[in-house]
């Protein structure tokens, strides 16, 4: 795949998961507008203004078992929310005696499992980088006998040059060795990025107020993933998987974050090798120990990624994410409206 195919692809991949980040959001600014329609109607005719008839569309087609049934216990028919939201936006005179707690409920638990098949990875993808670290360390593997021979032959030479040569082998097969585990933590990025949700999330907040597009905003990010190797991993793990939050139901979670450390150290030996070109014996024998692990610690992330716990605690942030984003920034959902509503359902205005 050229350079060029792969920014295509890892800018489709975010432009995916910005739009399933847009409904959610809307879903969540519709329900935290309507909890407080009693005392403030301002927040919601605000969302109604930037939306146009979403959501008079989008409610007038939910057919989902949990939502009916709450409006049924509190005695509400299906229209009565359309026509709620009908008359908001013209301005006409509405009912707010009605309690709509159980409905709200219901469209939260709406809104999470709708998304819910959207924000796993596609096991495609990692069985795809699976095949591609085993592949990286039988190759390796293989050579490893080679290379313990050439150094034992090294060491036996007579040559008043052995220690140069023994020092230029550490650091062929060193860096050999860790370009095959920056080949693997560039794929784990670039894959990373069909699971962006948090990280837009968590990233919209730190601006203030910003003229930027949405666009503009992840414009500098999307345009250098391609230059990310082993050193940015920390980062996407952070920001785009929670890590070490969300893994902390995982029952071998003390081991899974010691081999998080061998990869911090494993990049730490990596860079040194790149920009010094020069590497010890004890940093080779680090290296060559631990580049399995560094490629296994990555596929066990995108496998735990998509486990049931790891799930919940992830849509329960970024539920609450989108819920700050409504009451707080009303800026940033419009701009995404903007930017994703030609990609979203019921939008026609």
């Amino acid at each position: 795949m050229s350079l060029q195919s792969i920014k295509e692809d890892i800018k489709r991949k975010f432009n995916q998961s910005l739009y399933v980040v847009t409904e959610l959001l809307l879903d969540i600014a519709l329900i935290e507008s309507l909890k407080v329609i009693k005392i403030d109607q301002k927040q919601i005719k605000k969302l109604l203004q930037v939306t146009g008839s979403y959501f008079i569309e989008k409610n007038d087609l939910i057919y989902d078992e949990t939502v009916i049934r709450a409006l049924e216990k509190d005695n509400i028919n299906r229209e009565f929310i359309v026509d709620l939201l009908r008359d908001i936006q013209n301005d006409n005179e509405i009912n707010t005696d009605i309690d709509l707690t159980n409905f709200l409920d219901a469209m939260k638990k709406y809104a999470k499992d709708n998304v819910k098949e959207y924000i796993l990875l596609d096991s495609g993808l990692i069985d795809n980088y699976e095949e591609l670290i085993n592949k990286s360390i039988d190759f390796i593997l293989e050579h490893v006998s080679y290379m313990q021979e050439t150094i034992d032959l090294i060491k036996k030479s007579e040559s008043p040059n052995k220690e140069k040569m023994l020092q230029i082998t550490y650091f062929s097969y060193a860096r050999t060795t860790a370009t095959y585990v920056d080949d693997a933590s560039k794929e784990f990025i670039r894959g990373a990025y069909s699971i962006c949700h948090r990280y837009i999330l968590k990233e919209l907040l730190k601006k203030k107020n910003t003229q930027k597009s949405i666009c503009e905003v992840f414009e500098d990010n999307l345009n250098n993933v391609t230059n990310k190797g082993i050193g940015s991993v920390k980062y996407i793990l952070k920001d785009f998987f929670g890590f070490p939050e969300t893994f902390r139901h995982y029952s071998n979670r003390h081991d899974l974050e010691k081999r998080f450390l061998i990869y911090k150290n494993f990049a730490k030996y990596r860079n040194k090798i790149v920009h010094e070109n020069v590497i010890e014996p004890e940093k080779f024998n680090y290296i060559m120990g631990n580049f399995d692990k560094c490629d296994k610690f990555f596929y066990s992330v995108l496998e735990l990624y998509n486990s049931n716990e790891n799930q919940e605690l992830l849509i329960e942030e970024i539920v609450n994410l989108c819920s700050k984003i409504a009451n707080e920034r009303s800026d940033i959902l419009e701009k995404l409206y903007e930017k994703s509503k030609d990609y979203l359902p019921y939008s026609y205005n």
